[in-house]
């Protein structure tokens, strides 16, 4: 409850540096999709209910006859609506959803993604007025942790301390964009409607409404020491000739199970195995996600990660320790790699070259994981045997209450 108070706070000291009113105290409703809309203007009642039904509409649950209807009736209201009073409105929906995405746990690297995966550009570059609106906030520059100051750089997005109001943002996205008034409703609701009804995820880092000068350090730190693993994959996305590389990428996957196996053992000395274990998000990318995911997934199952997809979005989780997450991340990213060469060499699409590989590397990976429990039982008795377990375990535990429906139904990262 202290940390809902606390983020209620930071929302509203952050909606007046942008130049807008403080919303806390809306309806379930209106927090939710975060309309943002309080002021003494008359047509704000009439646009109010209008807007809410487009936000709900515009989402993944919404129905698109409903909020075509609600976008049509937005588009009649605009010759009575002056350009600040719609560019204020706008702003301020866009804004107060950016705040609340954040304390959802999302990040911006993660929004700009879906945007991407799921809508047009128009939308895409209103996300992206929307995150940069955000950064103005002179706390990202001076507490925002580095790996969020990273993504923004990465996204392109201005770091300056800015006191333009909320209607000045959105005015200068139209123009970019060159949309009229009227044409803006319809990918600023669509957007806003997406990302209202994403659910929340793990947070991954700080929250902003967390943040402070005092950082939080990791009590488990730990480097990934992926030399060999690397070294195997490189080798393996060489090869033109499929038969060969997969060797090569059987040869990898001892690498990291071995590896990862010692790298237990020593851990397991330092903190308990449930401790060490982390989650991360990783962005599937292009055309073929659900293939991706499928790839990412057999991986992961063979080594000790635990996964929860979200096709629609573009976005698998995955959760395990952390040399077990940055070896299963590298050798899903090799893997994919590979796919796209034999298909560009083959004339064969990704996805049946990829379904392909399913089949090899489930097979593959299963072998090897019975090879290497026998050499482990072998050469260290049943401790050893026992603390392979346990990793799986660890794992499994943590994945279960990040994820409590996962084994019912795929996470789908919607409300």
């Amino acid at each position: 409850m202290n940390k809902r108070r606390d983020a209620q706070k930071s929302r509203s000291s952050q909606r007046k540096r942008a130049g807008q009113q403080d919303t806390s105290s809306n309806s379930g409703e209106r927090s939710k999709y975060g309309t943002g809309l309080d002021g003494p203007d008359p047509y704000f009642d009439r646009v109010r209910p209008v807007l809410i039904a487009a936000i709900r509409h515009g989402g993944i649950k919404g129905i698109a006859e409903f909020f075509d209807r609600a976008v049509s009736a937005l588009e009649a209201m605009t010759p009575e609506l002056s350009d600040d009073l719609v560019d204020e409105i706008l702003g301020g929906v866009l804004f107060t959803q950016i705040v609340q995405m954040y304390d959802r746990g999302w990040q911006p690297r993660e929004l700009a993604h879906i945007a991407r995966h799921r809508l047009g550009r128009h939308e895409e570059s209103f996300l992206m007025t929307g995150i940069a609106m955000h950064a103005t906030c002179a706390s990202h520059r001076d507490l925002a942790p580095a790996e969020w100051l990273a993504q923004l750089h990465d996204l392109a997005v201005p770091q300056k301390d800015s006191r333009e109001a909320v209607q000045e943002w959105a005015a200068g996205w139209r123009a970019q964009a060159g949309l009229s008034t009227a044409a803006a409703w319809r990918p600023a609701t669509q957007l806003v409607g997406l990302l209202g009804g994403l659910d929340e995820v793990p947070a991954l880092l700080p929250l902003p409404c967390e943040w402070s000068e005092d950082v939080a350090v990791d009590p488990h730190p730990h480097f990934s020491d992926l030399t060999e693993l690397t070294a195997a994959l490189a080798e393996a996305e060489k090869g033109s000739d499929p038969r060969e590389a997969w060797e090569a990428t059987v040869t990898a996957h001892t690498v990291m199970a071995e590896r990862a196996f010692h790298a237990a053992i020593a851990d397991a000395k330092c903190a308990p195995l449930t401790a060490q274990v982390r989650s991360r998000r990783v962005l599937l990318d292009g055309p073929d996600a659900e293939t991706k995911a499928d790839l990412l997934r057999v991986i992961c199952e063979h080594n000790a990660v635990r996964t929860a997809s979200f096709v629609g979005l573009g976005i698998s989780a995955i959760v395990g320790r952390p040399y077990d997450l940055d070896a299963a991340e590298a050798m899903y990213t090799s893997t994919v790699r590979q796919c796209e060469t034999w298909a560009a060499a083959s004339g064969d699409s990704f996805t049946a070259v990829a379904h392909e590989a399913l089949e090899r590397l489930d097979f593959m990976l299963e072998d090897r994981r019975e090879s290497l429990e026998e050499a482990v039982f072998e050469a260290n008795g049943r401790v050893a045997t026992r603390l392979l377990a346990q990793r799986d375990a660890a794992a499994s535990a943590v994945f279960e209450v990040l994820f409590p429906t996962a084994c019912e139904q795929p996470w789908n990262g919607a409300a």
